[in-house]
């Protein structure tokens, strides 16, 4: 996975393993950056290779964390978990023993859903600690919110702009964000497919009146639009030479696999909206709703976080036409 922030050599502030032998639980939490006494970043639990790249990938995600919550002037610094998924993990007693180490951590540490972690998982982690993201939070549709402002935004931006309605979307991933997501573009007139390699998904998708693509076939179609949803690494430099789209914008971390593929999609003349700039409503709503509560005018605020995702992708995608450099390169510049 690709970090934009900084050279490799570039190490976070604290390397934390957490292990439970009963549970079969062995997790890393790597804490890039705290701002203000505190860090934040969601769970990932999946299948690695190997511990080392389980490792990788967190500091990859940390650091980008860090990127994101900066530039939306949040009071955060990032972080991110990740657990070694397998068989005989037994997982509500591994989020249990994960939340009694979250909550020994000082400066505080609050965590929230990723791939793999959502709201079942963090129930169990709320049982050992307070530092988790507000279980009346709703990260999937504030998640889905900033997307489309950064998708509106794109197109606007664009040296030949575009409206929304009317415009071809793919959403890649129809789990909890790509689903809130492509409900929000077919209610702004947006034709939108989707494509998801989960049976389950795709039947859900198919019972909501989206059509499907073939999953193999998803960097092929030609569409206005390309928004990944899934996991990162997706846009590697063989789709980004290909790949028939005017925008790839979406809520996956980390969807370009190189900075050589952000390179090529640039100078193809294809606008990428930086993850770190259009992810930004779940984390926002659960920084500020755990320092504060949940409030009218912190829930305002959000939204004011959300909103200004438009501002600052017209920006920097104007400044990337302008000055001819990759917009991912402008954001690292400015905020890494």
């Amino acid at each position: 996975m690709w970090d934009p922030t900084a050279p490799r050599d570039r190490e976070p502030d604290r390397l934390v393993r957490v292990e439970d032998a009963e549970a079969g639980l062995t997790a890393w939490i790597v804490i890039d950056r705290v701002r203000e006494g505190l860090s934040a970043g969601g769970i990932r639990r999946r299948r690695y290779a190997s511990a080392d790249d389980a490792i990788e990938e967190a500091k990859a995600l940390a650091a980008a964390m860090s990127l994101k919550l900066g530039a939306a002037g949040l009071p955060a610094g990032g972080a991110k978990t990740v657990i070694l998924d397998h068989d005989d993990l037994l997982v509500p007693e591994a989020y249990r023993a994960l939340g009694r180490r979250i909550d020994e951590l000082d400066p505080a540490h609050l965590c929230g859903p990723d791939v793999g972690t959502g709201e079942e998982q963090l129930t169990h982690v709320r049982e050992e600690t307070e530092r988790v993201n507000p279980g009346a939070n709703e990260p999937a549709e504030r998640t889905a919110q900033g997307v489309l402002a950064g998708i509106r935004s794109g197109l606007s931006a664009m040296e030949d702009p575009v409206g929304l309605s009317g415009s071809r979307v793919i959403v890649q991933g129809y789990g909890a964000v790509g689903s809130a997501l492509a409900r929000r573009l077919r209610r702004e007139g947006a034709m939108v497919r989707v494509a998801d390699t989960d049976p389950v998904a795709r039947s859900r998708a198919r019972s909501e009146q989206f059509e499907l693509l073939e999953p193999e076939n998803v960097f092929d179609e030609a569409c206005t639009v390309f928004a990944p949803c899934a996991m990162g690494d997706v846009v590697t430099e063989d789709v980004a030479a290909r790949i028939p789209a005017r925008l790839v914008c979406g809520s996956a971390n980390g969807p370009l696999a190189s900075a050589e593929a952000g390179r090529i999609l640039h100078d193809r003349g294809v606008a990428y909206a930086p993850d770190v700039l259009v992810n930004v409503g779940a984390v926002a709503e659960g920084v500020l709703t755990w320092r504060e509560g949940r409030t009218k005018a912190v829930l305002d605020r959000v939204d004011e976080v959300i909103e200004d995702v438009e501002t600052r992708v017209h920006d920097v995608l104007t400044t990337s036409r302008e000055e001819d450099v990759p917009p991912g390169e402008i954001v690292a510049h400015r905020w890494g």
